[in-house]
């Protein structure tokens, strides 16, 4: 579904119970199989629903199913404000999927953000 603009939208604001953004919502958790999305986690439990390019920059990709992934809320806490530098890594998780390469690990016993995704960044050159 694309985005169309609505009178009731200001820049950053949301209407959690809009039709539309339940259904992006909804088709996002069922693409990623419920699980948080983060390489290692696993975890199905207080899971977000996060937009890759910010939702207020980008009101064109608010409903696109390709600019959300599904995060547990441990690691969506610990990207927020830093979408962009997580853009890369999310956008390849996303790619993987649609070409069936997703391996589905176990929870990692340490959360260490920083040390994942440099992990990653080596693993991709």
């Amino acid at each position: 579904m694309t985005y169309k603009k609505k009178a009731n939208y200001k820049i950053g604001d949301r209407n959690y119970d809009d039709p539309a953004y339940k259904k992006w919502r909804k088709n996002v958790a069922h693409r990623d199989g419920f699980t948080c999305q983060w390489p290692k986690c696993g975890s199905t439990k207080q899971l977000r629903f996060h937009h890759i390019k910010r939702w207020a920059e980008y009101p064109n990709l608010r409903f696109e199913l390709t600019n959300g992934i599904t995060l547990c809320r441990m690691h969506h806490d610990k990207i927020w404000g830093k979408e962009e530098d997580f853009e890369r890594l999310f956008y390849t998780i996303l790619a993987q999927q649609t070409k069936g390469k997703t391996k589905r690990n176990k929870p990692s016993s340490k959360h260490n953000i920083r040390a994942e995704l440099i992990k990653w960044q080596n693993e991709q050159t």
